[in-house]
């Protein structure tokens, strides 16, 4: 199994998971040609496609793939801010009786969604498949409170900013660029470095866990080598950040 990231940031969202003989997309918030070109230039194998909210670097070009029959799990709104809700390839998160998300499966990918604390209704997604056993996914959330399956392999989880970093911009801002307002947005929809190591520390058996890989960085707001340092010395874990345009092998061997 690779992990092909085709965008992380406030651009657009949108990576591959690309398996032997089926793939699963994370996020639609950039064309789907790109999935496409990362597919081999067709979308076969292309079983479904998971989205964690409907903002628009999310979630700009969920249509795209509804339009080209691809499933597509999301929450209720993101289908309805499309007017997307009727279509046969469209599937909202539904809940069990105790209130919690109901799990799904997309070819040999099994995907549990949970909630995260969002300004807009927001999911993360365990999904596991054989060749790649659990991987973890998280973005776009203020904190994560609840434990993880003890066997999670591969993490990834937003990392957006750093509170000095932000804190700098905004004193030292001359153009507009970071007003005083963008912090209290952002304590209540992104995660900041230090609660990232938190949660990694708190919600995950490190034991289990082979890879971290941080997404979604600020671009003025974040500082990626020293992100890498900094989660590494917190967890002992091998750190990378998911630039455009980088492939991970994250295969179980032998699967």
């Amino acid at each position: 199994m690779e992990l092909h990231v085709l965008g992380s940031s406030s651009l657009g969202n949108n990576y591959l998971l690309k398996g032997e003989s089926e793939s699963l997309v994370i996020e639609c918030g950039l064309p789907l040609r790109g999935v496409r070109r990362e597919n081999g230039g067709s979308l076969a194998g292309i079983i479904g496609a998971v989205v964690s909210h409907r903002h628009g670097d999310h979630a700009k070009f969920l249509t795209e793939y509804l339009d080209a029959n691809i499933n597509v799990l999301a929450p209720y709104d993101a289908f309805e801010s499309k007017h997307r809700l009727s279509d046969p390839c469209a599937h909202p998160i539904r809940r069990r009786s105790d209130g919690q998300p109901k799990g799904y499966r997309m070819g040999g990918f099994k995907i549990q969604p949970f909630d995260v604390e969002h300004d807009v209704p927001c999911m993360g997604y365990i999904i596991e498949h054989e060749e790649m056993g659990r991987l973890f996914f998280a973005t776009d959330t203020m904190d994560i409170r609840q434990r993880m399956p003890d066997n999670v392999r591969v993490v990834m989880i937003e990392a957006n900013y750093a509170d000095d970093i932000l804190e700098y911009n905004i004193e030292h801002d001359t153009k507009g660029r970071f007003p005083a307002s963008l912090r209290p947005r952002l304590l209540r929809s992104h995660m900041e470095i230090g609660t990232t190591e938190k949660v990694l520390n708190s919600c995950f058996d490190l034991a289990m866990v082979e890879e971290i890989i941080l997404i979604h960085l600020s671009d003025a707001n974040s500082n990626e080598r020293r992100f890498i340092r900094d989660i590494e010395l917190a967890t002992g874990k091998h750190t990378v950040v998911a630039d455009t345009g980088r492939v991970f092998d994250i295969s179980i061997e032998p699967y």
